[in-house]
């Protein structure tokens, strides 16, 4: 089974970072999947959780004991990112841990329930074990205070505090993907530096992912990280102002070739969006109530890894605006690298000269009308 790349979406300062260890000598495609064994303490016994990409489910595992196994047979030749989640049914509240796997590697996990969510569990027998286990001792309990901050800020949800909160787990998160940035710099020929690096790359200034990038030796800038990196670097990324012509999306619309520089309405709204992101789902069943045809070209751009999951999209929309699939890169697709997108939904819109004239992530109740009310009375 083909394994989605999952990238992890941030933005970050650069602080320093120094001491952790580093693995390479990673081995090519075998006909072994990846087994995880996890003892985990804490659990009810008998919960189900889910070895796992980001979107597609790979195998399931009871806990007995506080003991469970997963396989997963990986189609990459190079350590794709994964998490194993639970306990299944997936709801608020669920925990999780990430980690990498490769096929023909066979690795353990081992922790607690407080340590979930924080990653600071224990892992061993792949070459990038070692790197995980110094990483997660380093900013495992920064990872705590972040996520005890979001639980406070789901609580806080449309009271006064809401904002400040807000804030507050901003000014985390930057400290955290600094610490991602240093450890790549300083440690940028491993697959779990270069992983995480792009990750946040498209956050912090292209000097700094130059810097890791020049240090990859022959190995690392040919492996699929580096590739993405390169092509991330060589590209230019939107601005407000710049041209649609410079940065025209071409893609799958019902099995019919689309370009968005086609559309021929006064406004171009293009909606990046994903399969199981609950804001996109809003900010979608508010466009269905709103009436903008006459002016402005809604479009949703799916960057889905799969068509399955592209077709669920679609579906999803229900009509309130066509819905575009980029092909099976996902974040790191042509069209998520140059528009620079991370976080969804990203609405970007081109005014009638077809330059960029806003750019927005995020959404909360009524931002697509105050968004297209406002462009709009600025044409007047």
């Amino acid at each position: 089974m083909k394994m989605n790349r999952f990238i992890s979406f941030n933005i970050g300062v650069l602080i320093s970072f120094s001491g952790m260890l580093s693995s390479a000598g990673y081995a090519q495609r075998v006909s072994e999947p990846y087994r995880v064994d996890v003892e985990l303490t804490g659990f009810p016994d008998s919960v189900k959780m889910v070895l796992t990409d980001f979107h597609v489910y790979g195998d399931t595992a009871m806990l007995i004991d506080g003991k469970a196994s997963f396989s997963i047979d990986i189609a990459e030749d190079y350590p794709v990112h994964l998490r194993i989640a639970g306990p299944l049914p997936i709801s608020p509240g669920y925990r999780n841990i990430w980690l990498m796997g490769q096929n023909g590697y066979h690795e353990k996990v081992t922790g607690d329930i407080s340590q979930f969510n924080c990653n600071k569990v224990k892992f061993e027998g792949a070459p990038w074990s070692a790197d995980m286990n110094s990483w997660s001792e380093a900013v495992s309990d920064k990872w705590a205070e972040e996520n005890r901050m979001r639980d406070s800020l789901a609580d806080a949800y449309g009271t006064p505090r809401e904002r400040q909160l807000i804030l507050k787990v901003r000014q985390v998160t930057r400290e955290c993907d600094s610490m991602i940035v240093a450890y790549a710099m300083e440690h940028p020929n491993t697959y779990f530096g270069l992983w995480r690096a792009i990750g946040v790359m498209k956050r912090f200034p292209k000097e700094w992912m130059k810097t890791v990038y020049d240090g990859l030796n022959p190995e690392f800038r040919n492996c699929y990280y580096g590739e993405v990196l390169r092509r991330y670097l060589s590209n230019k990324q939107i601005e407000i102002g710049d041209s649609l012509a410079d940065y025209d999306i071409e893609g799958d619309l019902d099995g019919i070739p689309f370009k968005l520089s086609d559309l021929k309405k006064d406004y171009i709204a293009v909606i990046f969006t994903q399969r199981g992101c609950g804001p996109c789902i809003m900010m979608k069943n508010e466009i269905a109530n709103l009436d903008y045809s006459d002016k402005i070209a809604i479009v949703g751009c799916s960057i889905d890894e799969h068509r399955e999951e592209y077709e669920m999209v679609k579906r999803g929309a229900n009509g309130a605006f066509p819905v575009v699939w980029v092909g099976p890169g996902g974040r790191e697709s042509e069209a998520c690298l140059k528009y620079s997108v991370n976080t969804i939904p990203h609405l970007f819109i081109f005014g009638p000269d077809r330059k960029l004239a806003l750019s927005t992530i995020g959404y909360r109740d009524g931002k697509a009308k105050r968004i297209f009310d406002e462009i709009l009375s600025k044409r007047k």
